[in-house]
C-alpha cells in the first residue's frame, strides 16, 4: 500500500508512543523508521476484524448514501435485540464530526431508533473484565449525557438507551444487576442499573453483549450451515479476518448464504484500498495493545504518567501552532483523553469541538 509521508510520520508517530515499538526504533535510522512503520501498517491492516472501530464505523456510515449501511445497521440491532427497526437516524455526527472516517469523542456508532431509543454499537477487543465493564458503563453513560444535553434536540422523547458490544472474546463478569435475558447462546442482555429519566421517569440502560469467543462451540454444535442469521454474522465478525484456509471456506459459504455478510465483506476489502481509514486501524490496534500491558500492570503508575507526560508535550506543541489559543484547559487529564485529544488533532478538528470534548470530562 502506498501511504503519503504525512500518512507514514502519523504511523512512526504512533508507533513511538508506545513503549516497546519506541524502544525498537530508537535503535534505528530514520529510514528504517520508515520501513518499519510501513511493514508494520501492512501487517495490521492484512487482518482487519469486522468489529474494529474503524470498521464499524465505516460499514455504519448511514449518512453516507450507499443502502449496504442501512441493510447491516437495521440486521445487526434486529437481530441482537429483536427490536423492530421503523426509523433510524444516526446521532454521533451531532457530537464532534459526521465523517466515517473519523472517530466521535465518545460514542462510535450512536442511533436513535424509532424516535425513542438510543443504540449505541461498538466493537471491542479481548480485554480484562473489569476494563470491559468500565468501557461500557462509560459508553452507555455517555449516551444518556448526550442526548440529555443537546440544545437542538428534544431529550422529553428519548426513552431508552441501548448499548451493543460486540466484544471479541467471553464476558465472566456482571453488571448491577445481572443478567436481564440470555437472548441466545452468546448473546446475554445486562441491565447494569436502574435510574429515573425521560417523560415518564422510568426509564432504564441496557447493554448487550455479543460474545464472539462463544461462536466456535456454536458452530460445533450447530455446524456452518445450520446457523441462523445472527449465529453466521458472529461468526463472520470472529473469524472474517483470520487467514486459515478453513476458516475462509467457511466465511465463503455465509458470504453466498447470507446478504448482510456479503455487504459487510465487500465494504471491508474497499475499506483496506483506502489508505486515508488505514491510520485509525493502526492507532486502534497499538492502543489495544498498550490498554492490555495496563489491565495486567495496573500498579505500573510510573509507565502511564511517563506516556501521559510524552502525549501531553505532542499536544501542546500541536495545538500552539494549529489552533493559537490558551492549551492550559487541557493540563491534568488522563491517558485515555490524551490519546483522544491527540487523535482529535490529527483529525483537524476544530478548537471548539476539542473544547466540547473536555467539557464532557468534567
Amino acid at each position: 500500500m502506498n501511504y503519503t509521508q504525512k500518512q507514514i510520520s502519523y504511523i512512526m508517530e504512533t508507533l513511538m508512543a508506545s513503549p516497546n515499538h519506541s524502544l525498537i526504533m530508537s535503535h534505528m535510522t530514520s529510514v528504517q523508521q520508515k520501513d518499519y512503520a510501513v511493514d508494520y501498517a501492512n501487517n495490521v491492516i492484512k487482518n482487519i476484524p469486522l468489529y474494529s472501530d474503524a470498521l464499524l464505523k465505516h460499514m455504519m456510515n448511514i449518512d453516507n448514501g450507499d443502502p449496504r449501511t442501512l441493510h447491516i445497521t437495521k440486521t445487526i440491532i434486529e437481530d441482537i435485540t429483536n427490536i423492530h427497526v421503523r426509523s433510524i437516524a444516526k446521532l454521533d455526527k451531532e457530537l464532534i464530526r459526521n465523517t466515517d472516517e473519523s472517530k466521535s469523542a465518545i460514542l462510535d456508532n450512536h442511533f436513535l431508533v424509532n424516535d425513542y431509543l438510543n443504540i449505541d454499537i461498538e466493537g471491542q477487543r479481548s480485554i480484562n473484565d473489569v476494563q470491559l465493564l468500565v468501557k461500557n458503563l462509560f459508553y452507555d453513560a455517555a449516551m444518556f449525557f448526550n442526548y440529555n444535553r443537546k440544545g437542538e434536540t428534544d431529550a422529553t422523547k428519548y426513552h431508552q438507551a441501548i448499548l451493543i458490544c460486540i466484544y471479541e472474546d467471553i464476558y465472566h463478569g456482571e453488571y448491577g444487576e445481572g443478567i436481564v435475558e440470555d437472548m441466545n447462546d452468546f448473546i446475554k442482555l445486562y441491565e447494569p442499573m436502574s435510574i429515573k429519566y425521560g417523560p415518564d421517569n422510568n426509564n432504564k440502560l441496557y447493554i448487550y453483549i455479543v460474545e464472539l469467543g462463544k461462536i466456535k462451540n456454536i458452530v460445533e454444535k450447530k455446524g456452518i450451515d445450520n446457523m441462523d442469521r445472527i449465529e453466521s454474522v458472529g461468526y463472520a465478525f470472529k473469524n472474517a479476518h483470520e487467514l486459515n484456509s478453513e476458516v475462509q471456506k467457511n466465511i465463503d459459504k455465509l458470504y453466498d448464504k447470507e446478504p448482510v455478510i456479503k455487504d459487510m465483506i465487500d465494504m471491508r476489502d474497499e475499506f483496506k484500498e483506502s489508505p486515508s481509514y488505514h491510520l485509525r486501524v493502526i492507532k486502534e490496534y497499538i492502543d489495544h495493545v498498550i490498554d492490555i500491558g495496563v489491565g495486567e500492570k495496573i500498579g505500573d503508575n510510573k509507565r502511564i504518567e511517563k506516556e501521559k507526560k510524552e502525549y501531553y508535550e505532542r499536544i501542546i506543541k500541536r495545538f500552539k501552532m494549529k489552533y493559537y489559543e490558551d492549551p492550559s484547559f487541557l493540563k491534568d487529564l488522563s491517558l485515555d483523553a490524551y490519546k483522544e485529544i491527540y487523535e482529535m488533532i490529527i483529525d483537524e478538528a476544530s478548537y471548539d469541538e476539542i473544547n466540547e470534548y473536555v467539557e464532557t470530562l468534567k
